[in-house]
């Protein structure tokens, strides 16, 4: 991808060749199994704005969001909460510490078995997009990528587009920070977009700082919840990955299509958090 010459990018890593060769240097090591309970996660969340590049009202994909509009204040309020706040079962969680991103793609493979989850750690060097695509493309495919980020990167740029490339993914939904849009638009923002499929793209636009990521299927998901962004800052980052996580899934895909359905807008224009907040909760 190409940068302007005033801009230094934020991802630095000793050389191209040790990221090219990130596998075969795989540093990691097992934090010891933990069985853990069930944990229930009975809360809502917030909302945003949606960024539309043009494209038409009629090839804008339809939401797979319950129709709550039909209802009356109250009740739809307490519709959505009572959707957002189903029981998660979680039956094992592995921990790792993770250097590079294709060896902890492998080892969250072979070492995750469907309901189960691991935590992991990894420094400001790791790509976090390098590990969506690589999840990705090691297991069964296509997929279909949703993630929820404050800022993206050119790395994680050219990480999504050789994804598309070799058919790893086949649609891509990205809600970024109304931040990093406005002060991005003609640098990272234009490069991600002109980089990717746009029939196979939907992109929201928001007062946003949650980091979610989801790999689904017809048939399997993964579910990466953390700190980290698509883009580095150079700093210690931790993700909780989880493979089949049904609730988990579920949960997020609530509020993020919810942003998707209700704010196809130009993305210039920023949401207030009230307007956001009250449109995932269903006010």
């Amino acid at each position: 991808m190409t940068t302007t010459a005033a801009k230094k990018p934020i991802e630095t890593f000793p050389d191209e060749a040790a990221r090219a060769q990130s596998g075969s240097g795989n540093d990691y090591f097992d934090v010891a199994d933990l069985d853990i309970p069930e944990i229930d996660l009975g809360f809502d969340l917030p909302s945003f704005t949606a960024a539309d590049l043009g494209l038409p009202e009629e090839e804008r994909p339809a939401s797979p969001v319950r129709d709550l509009e039909q209802l009356d204040p109250e009740k739809r309020a307490q519709a959505v909460l009572q959707l957002m706040g189903a029981p998660r079962k979680i039956r094992k969680a592995h921990g790792m510490a993770a250097t590079h991103a294709l060896g902890c793609a492998q080892r969250l493979i072979q070492t995750v078995a469907p309901g189960e989850q691991c935590r992991v750690i990894c420094p400001g060097t790791f790509v976090f997009g390098d590990l969506l695509t690589n999840v990705a493309g090691l297991a069964r495919g296509p997929w279909k990528l949703t993630v929820a980020t404050l800022s993206f990167g050119e790395t994680n740029t050219d990480s999504l587009h050789a994804a598309f490339e070799d058919g790893h993914l086949s649609e891509f939904s990205l809600i970024v920070s109304d931040y990093f849009y406005n002060n991005n638009l003609w640098g990272d923002w234009r490069d991600l977009v002109t980089a990717l499929p746009r029939a196979a793209c939907r992109y929201a636009v928001a007062g946003i700082h949650a980091k979610v990521a989801i790999l689904e299927n017809a048939g399997e998901s993964w579910l990466f919840e953390g700190s980290a962004n698509l883009r580095s800052c150079r700093n210690i980052e931790q993700l909780t990955v989880s493979r089949d996580d049904a609730e988990g899934v579920r949960f997020h895909r609530l509020w993020t299509d919810r942003i998707f359905e209700k704010f196809e807008l130009d993305g210039r224009c920023k949401l207030s958090n009230a307007r956001v907040w009250s449109a995932i909760r269903g006010e």
